[in-house]
């Protein structure tokens, strides 16, 4: 019978072009898919891993650099402490670069199968530096990242537990633990499919990992915000305004959608629904909410 959750890791790191400071680094991952799981649960399993694993790297190197360590100590004073610089490091480094999957094989281990998955981020050293230093100034977005990151983490230390007791368990109790590794799956897979909503450049592009999000987790508050930032960046405010509901719907304590949907609803002139939803995000504890209302809604 072959072990459940065998990983084999390997790292790769390249120096490619001194005066251009891009550095490219890749993970592998072989993951041994057990006797009763499905080849999509274990891909999922594979890549949140492999991730986690080139992303670590890369924090570790971006740690090494003086100018980003002392970007991170000189962002916020209660930073100080060694270990919580290296921590928010990594989460910058989740947050200003993009991970692509590289190489993908199904390979037979003695009488297992087994997903080889290899991740890849490239990092241009003279652009990250510019990027941290934005995201740090971006005292929201940085938030949502860190949240971003312990969510992944999070779920991905589930799924591990999950993967183990699937095996352990007897025929009977099978299925409710399916039925949770479904679940947990599919929370991987949204905040996959927000993350690359987040990277993606063009309104199409957004709207289409938004909606993925969305699919696999319909209670998604923070896709319906990003999407509704999207129609709001299009001119559809109508489109957007329902989508900064929804997720008010879901979350009665976002101040970002409310602000957010304040803002559409200036766009559109009805002012007095933006001093009411603008007025929920100051309450809220959002930081522009009260600028906005002094400027537009006397």
């Amino acid at each position: 019978m072959p072990t459940l959750a065998t990983v084999m890791t390997f790292l790769m790191f390249f120096t490619v072009s001194v005066h251009a400071q891009i550095k490219e680094f890749e993970q592998n991952v072989v993951i041994t898919m057990g006797q009763r799981e499905s080849q999509d649960e274990v891909r999922v399993f594979a890549l949140a891993e492999c991730k986690r694993l080139v992303l670590e790297k890369v924090g570790v190197h971006l740690t090494g650099s003086t100018d980003i360590v002392r970007q991170v100590r000189e962002s916020e004073h209660d930073f100080q402490d060694e270990t919580n610089i290296e921590k928010r490091v990594r989460v910058v480094t989740a947050g200003v670069t993009k991970t692509e999957i590289v190489g993908e094989w199904w390979v037979v281990k003695g009488t297992a199968i087994a997903c080889s998955l290899t991740c890849r981020v490239t990092v241009n050293t003279s652009d990250v530096q510019r990027r941290i230093k934005e995201l740090l100034h971006d005292r929201q977005k940085l938030g949502a990242e860190q949240e971003l990151l312990e969510e992944v983490s999070l779920l991905r230390n589930e799924l591990a537990e999950l993967r183990q007791k699937l095996e352990a368990k007897p025929s009977d109790q099978v299925e409710s633990v399916k039925n949770e590794i479904e679940r947990t799956v599919a929370g991987l897979a949204a905040a996959d499919w927000y993350n690359k909503g987040v990277e993606a450049s063009d309104p199409d592009s957004q709207f289409n990992c938004y909606n993925q999000a969305i699919k696999f987790q319909p209670n998604y508050a923070d896709a319906y915000n990003n999407r509704g930032v999207a129609y709001n960046n299009k001119g559809l405010y109508d489109a957007a305004i329902a989508d900064y509901t929804q997720a008010l719907r879901i979350d009665p304590n976002y101040a970002a959608a409310y602000y957010n949907r304040g803002i559409a609803y200036l766009m559109k002139g009805a002012k007095r629904n933006a001093r009411q939803s603008l007025e929920h995000a100051r309450d809220l504890g959002h930081p522009t909410a009260q600028e906005i209302l002094d400027k537009y809604c006397r």
